[in-house]
């Protein structure tokens, strides 16, 4: 394919933690078309901060998330996608001042930024295809996707959702005190009143924080699973450690070093609660869905 004639597609998550622009190429033609990614960017701007200890974003952040629009902007004039999707979550919509903050990115850039609601935010984790990740189309699993504000389940029987439930229980939150007990309980209750019978039998875990620990998990095995034992074993080394050290000896990005810890106690929790000892880890997020989701209704040619 020339380059002329590329076919590319652009994702924007607006996260608690951090803000990424993801770019996929379209190849092949007809039924064989497929998608992969071609650029990805991060821009560690911590929404979460403000919001889950203020309700708002702040004037200084709200002029640092348009000046990343700014840079984003630029980068899509250079790749010229043909469809370009920009999504915000838990920080973004939980903000009182999020719609207005949105409304002013799209007066200064162009890119009209949706906030999505927690259940529209599972549903394009959905939209990545697992088939690669040896997954058994007629087994039931748990989804779980921790971010920074929020913490997404999802129960899958045979590649279907059967329930799916967002909760305010994400890093970011945890770093602040700013989980509430009511809010673990709710958890709690909703893995416990799963239906009986199709009890799921792995876990497919999702967000930046599972794909480093399965990194720095010593048995962690080739076909990206990762045991609850293995996860705890990551938070024992990573507790005992410093933040500069978490940094240093284990290359973690700074906004990274802190976050990995509370992440990978609730994925080992809600592993616990609902008695699931093993974890996939496809290392994909909100962007790929929102790719997918583009290729299904422009790169597949429809």
């Amino acid at each position: 394919m020339s380059e002329e004639a590329a076919i590319r597609l652009a994702a924007i998550d607006t996260g608690s933690n951090a803000i990424r622009l993801v770019i996929g190429r379209v190849y092949g033609t007809g039924p064989t078309r497929f998608m992969k990614r071609e650029a990805s960017y991060r821009i560690p701007i911590r929404l979460g901060d403000d919001v889950f200890g203020t309700g708002s974003i702040s004037v200084q952040k709200a002029d640092l998330l348009i000046e990343a629009f700014h840079a984003f902007g630029h980068l899509l004039t250079v790749f010229s996608p043909t469809a370009v999707r920009a999504c915000a979550t838990s920080a973004m919509r939980e903000a009182s001042n999020g719609l207005q903050i949105a409304s002013q990115i799209r007066q200064a850039t162009g890119i009209h930024l949706e906030i999505i609601t927690g259940e529209h935010e599972a549903g394009l984790l959905f939209a990545n295809n697992f088939k690669d990740e040896g997954l058994d189309p007629q087994n039931t699993y748990l989804f779980i996707d921790v971010g920074g504000g929020s913490t997404e389940l999802t129960l899958m029987d045979k590649g279907n959702p059967l329930s799916s439930e967002s909760f305010r229980i994400g890093t970011v939150r945890s770093l602040q005190g700013q989980v509430l007990e009511s809010e673990r309980e709710r958890m709690k209750l909703w893995i416990e009143k799963m239906p009986r019978g199709i009890e799921p039998t792995l876990a497919i875990g999702t967000g930046g924080n599972i794909g480093k620990i399965f990194d720095l998990a010593e048995h962690a095995s080739m076909d990206q699973r990762i045991s609850r034992k293995s996860i705890k074993d990551v938070l024992d080394k990573l507790e005992i450690m410093s933040l500069e050290d978490r940094i240093r000896k284990l290359s973690l990005k700074p906004d990274r070093a802190d976050v990995i810890i509370p992440a990978g106690r609730i994925y080992s929790q809600v592993m616990k609660l609902a008695e699931i000892k093993d974890m996939i880890v496809p290392k994909v997020g909100v962007s790929d869905g929102i790719l997918q989701e583009l290729f299904g209704k422009v790169g597949s040619g429809e």
